[in-house]
Order: C-alpha cells, then structure tokens, then sequence
C-alpha cells in the first residue's frame, strides 16, 4: 500500500503487511484513522496523524473474497465519536467497530 501527497504526486508512506490485493481502503470524516481491507479477509487500522503507522491488524471470521469499508458521520459535538463498517462478500455479513476501541 502507498500513500501519496496530491500535491506532489510524491510517495509519502509505503505498507507491505499484505499477502493479497488490497479491496476496499477508507479514511474517517476527521483524517485521523486510515481503514484497509484485503481479499483474505485481514482489516488493517491505521494512525494517518503518525505516518499511518499500524495501529491494529483483525481478520475477519470468514475471510470473504471481496470486502469493502465505510465510516459513518461523527456525531454532533464529539468529531471522534465515528463507527466504521466492514461489509463481507456479497452483502451477506457486516462487522461495525467503534473507531476509538477497534471492538465490535
């Protein structure tokens, strides 16, 4: 996985955690956390703030093909009070953490 600055097009940050293509990546509303999900079913969390650093690796129960993951809007008057979801193969499963804890 490679980060690049917009503005440079330069790389910024570079992961190699990964076994299988990466399926579904997605930043929070507030730029703070950086999700991605690979086709084995490994979910990688990471710190954007800090040079994305790593801050948690979960597999998923059934690693599914194709996954896909989403914040939802931080809640009114507390900007880190995000979820995100993570949607497992064909609709059929989906995980929500809460984005401070990583639980389910």
């Amino acid at each position: 996985m490679r980060i690049f600055d917009i503005d440079t097009t330069e790389v910024v940050d570079e992961f190699s955690q990964f076994n299988k293509p990466i399926r579904s990546i997605s930043y929070d509303n507030c730029g703070k956390l950086l999700v991605a999900c690979c086709e084995d079913g490994s979910v990688s969390i990471h710190n954007a703030a800090r040079h994305h650093l790593p801050i948690k690796m979960m597999h998923l129960e059934l690693p599914p093909e194709f996954v896909h993951v989403a914040f939802t809007e931080p809640t009114l008057g507390d900007q880190y009070n995000q979820k995100f979801g993570v949607l497992g193969e064909y609709g059929n499963n989906i995980n929500i953490y809460d984005s401070e804890t990583f639980l389910i």
